[in-house]
């Protein structure tokens, strides 16, 4: 579906609970937004919850708690413990209006324990990273704001695949090296082929996934 479709098919069905699910910088906050504002949709970041909740909790590294939680590792305390209170939030939220989560959930598990109440009244999008072209754009652009901000949202597989002077380079007068490209497009096949499994397993589980190419 395209953006406009998806929209049109809230507008038609009406779900209560939207998911939108998908790889780092594929879009997902930008339509949960536009959803949220157009539908008066209350929006839900999954992330939020994971560095305000979780995190000061457990006093774990960020890492860790995104690799437990979106990808249903051990310890399993910090996932229960996610599921818990996100679906105490959407319970509370849900009495209000209906609820549009974001989130880059990589187990069908985690997402059917977070929407078991509402399954009934339930929609799926999953933004898939087809475009390359676009996608490696994306990946740039967060990149480039990680580095200037000195912060590091995208994940842990990515900053494997760099240099260091390939990233002091580009801090120092913005410039993107062949390397730091070539790592770029590394990152971006490999997270586009990890996508069209995490799509399959989805799909395996919930009925309906309607699949929005980025």
């Amino acid at each position: 579906m395209t953006e406009k479709q998806i929209l049109r098919y809230i507008k038609q069905e009406k779900p209560t609970i939207i998911y939108i699910g998908g790889k780092t910088s594929t879009g997902k906050t930008h339509l949960a937004l536009k959803i949220a504002k157009q539908y008066l949709f209350k929006n839900i970041n999954l992330d939020n919850i994971i560095i305000e909740s979780i995190i000061p909790k457990f006093s774990i590294k960020a890492d860790k708690a995104f690799a437990s939680i979106y990808r249903d590792r051990e310890p399993k305390i910090y996932a229960s413990y996610f599921i818990k209170i996100t679906k105490k939030l959407i319970k509370k939220e849900g009495k209000k209006s209906s609820v549009v989560i974001e989130g880059s959930i990589g187990k069908p598990r985690i997402l059917k324990e977070i929407i078991s109440n509402n399954a009934n009244h339930f929609a799926f999008i999953y933004i898939h990273p087809q475009k390359t072209e676009a996608y490696h754009e994306k990946i740039k652009e967060r990149l480039k704001n990680d580095i200037f901000n000195n912060t590091k949202t995208l994940p842990k597989e990515f900053w494997h695949l760099v240099y260091m002077p390939d990233l002091e380079k580009l801090k120092e007068n913005g410039t993107i090296t062949k390397r730091l490209k070539n790592s770029i497009n590394t990152y971006c096949t490999l997270s586009k082929i990890e996508s069209e499994t995490r799509l399959k397993s989805f799909q395996r589980t919930f009925k309906n996934v309607i699949v929005l190419d980025s």
